[in-house]
């Protein structure tokens, strides 16, 4: 903005009288220097606004021009006026910048575009007056001091917008690490509590091998025992699966969608049978999947959790969650009633 400033302070006082008397700065040099300022910090904002979009071409490109600038700068401060853009003016890089980003951005946001409405109404502008478009009309009007005003009002919109989605987006960030920092800390705790549990799992299954001994003509003595080792085991797997559940671990591996279903119904299995909720797998066709299979076991796990609590807050009749798989697609569906309008909103 001071370099804009600059710029029409000295455009007026090389072309419109009394300006020559009042701001005193009548130099060619001056004008061409104020506008590589322009170019130069104009760059160094679109570069600065652009990162959050991650084109490194667009990078690139803003990179290049700037070199271009700072040796033009160099050459106008020796010989005392432009040589680069003498014969391509400034607002033909701006122009070259804005094209490139439109083209390469995809993700364009509210800010995105008030960023470009307020450039292209400058560059309008610009051109109408560098092709003598305006003075061929014969109207009298600031129209470029209007247009830099007008894109000193985008800008700062922009950037007001741009702060408040930025803010958004740490505050989901800062969401995201809560959620994990918890689930560590669950996890952490799973395993301490699996760590207690193992030796007396251990010393229960010791005993019954012993009793076993003495049970060898009671068959009845000894279905018992099949049983009560049948119970340690599938405790030894849940605390497993509960482990391995709750490992904050991001590593990306191939798995199979039905058996990480499986897993989350194991982690829920005992809660469904008390509240006679009825859950079935239906494998139409497996798929395998490359990825997180902690993070698809969590969203799966929480929307049962959810149709469960459905269930028992609406005493559904005969309730029931049916999971389908069915090549790349998963539908999990329940008839504990849907989800009202009203909570939607």
């Amino acid at each position: 903005q001071f370099s804009v400033l600059l710029f029409l302070a000295n455009l007026d006082s090389l072309y419109i009288a009394p300006f020559d008397e009042i701001f005193k700065l009548k130099t060619l040099m001056l004008f061409g220097v104020s506008q590589l300022l322009i170019l130069i910090f104009s760059l160094l904002f679109l570069n600065e606004f652009f990162k959050a979009y991650e084109i490194r071409q667009l990078k690139i490109v803003i990179q290049s021009i700037l070199y271009i600038a700072l040796f033009d700068m160099l050459l106008t401060l020796v010989f005392s006026h432009n040589v680069v853009t003498k014969f391509l003016p400034i607002f033909i890089f701006i122009w070259l910048v804005l094209s490139e980003a439109n083209r390469l951005v995809s993700r364009r946001d509210v800010a995105f575009n008030l960023i470009m409405v307020g450039w292209y109404v400058v560059l309008l502008v610009v051109l109408f007056e560098y092709m003598g478009f305006i003075n061929f009309t014969g109207i009298i009007f600031p129209f470029l001091h209007i247009a830099f005003s007008l894109e000193s009002i985008f800008l700062s919109i922009a950037i007001s917008y741009k702060f408040k989605l930025l803010e958004k987006e740490n505050q989901l960030q800062q969401t995201l690490l809560y959620q994990k920092a918890r689930m560590a800390n669950i996890g952490e705790m799973v395993s301490m509590i699996a760590h207690q549990w193992r030796q007396p799992l251990h010393y229960i299954s010791f005993g019954l091998m012993n009793l076993k001994s003495g049970l060898q003509n009671n068959e009845k003595g000894l279905d018992i025992l099949k049983k009560l080792h049948e119970q340690l085991k599938y405790m030894s797997n849940t605390i497993e699966d509960f482990r391995n559940f709750y490992n904050p671990s991001k590593a990306k591996i191939t798995f199979s969608l039905y058996e990480s279903s499986q897993c989350s119904a194991k982690i829920v299995k005992n809660a469904l049978d008390i509240a006679e909720i009825v859950l079935q797998i239906d494998v139409k066709e497996d798929c395998t999947l490359y990825g997180n299979q902690n993070e698809l076991e969590q969203v799966v796990l929480n929307l049962i959790n959810n149709a469960k609590d459905a269930h028992i807050e609406r005493k559904t009749v005969q309730p029931y969650i049916k999971i389908i798989i069915q090549k790349e697609m998963m539908t999990i569906q329940d008839n504990a009633g849907g989800i009202k309008d009203l909570m939607l909103r």
